[in-house]
Order: structure tokens, then sequence, then C-alpha cells
């Protein structure tokens, strides 16, 4: 079995994807991909990493490619289609 590649993560985003973990305000979902990109930086396995945090390898693959191409700011979630909202959400609850 080959090795894992260590994924470079740069000192400040490392504190900002620990701190997003310890966080309990932080969305689950972001928690996740924190946690992904944190592992990855250890040089453990997508199929390591999948079976801890309990998703498919794919995941991992994922958000391991947003984080090379956009750092952090590729975990962040990206725009759904179809129409806008048209209450505030304020006004939504």
């Amino acid at each position: 079995m080959p090795a894992a590649t260590r994924l470079g993560v740069e000192v400040g985003d490392r504190a900002q994807l620990a701190a997003w973990v310890r966080a309990g305000t932080t969305r689950k979902s972001w928690v996740e991909r924190a946690r992904i990109i944190l592992l990855s930086a250890e040089g453990l396995s997508a199929a390591a990493i999948a079976e801890r945090l309990g998703v498919v390898p794919l995941t991992v693959y994922k958000w391991r490619a947003r984080y090379r191409a956009d750092g952090l700011a590729g975990l962040r979630d990206r725009p759904r289609p179809g129409q806008p909202r048209r209450l505030s959400p304020e006004k939504a609850q």
C-alpha cells in the first residue's frame, strides 16, 4: 500500500481549522471539512480519514482538492442553483 502524501497546510490555516473544530457554534459540515484537512496534514490516507470520520473517500478527495485550489475559502459552501429567497432570514422565521 503506498504511503499517503501529507497535505501542506499553512500555520495560519491550521490555527483557523483547529478553531473551527473547537468552537461549539461552527456548523457541523465545516467541522467535518476542517477535520479532513487537519488529518490530511498529518499524512493519513483518504481511506483512513473516511473511516475515522464516517464519510466516503470521495468526500475526502473533494475537500482536499478544494483546499489545494482555494485554501480556506474553498471549504466554504458554494452558491446553490435555483431561485433566490424572497424573504430575508429574519422575516422567514
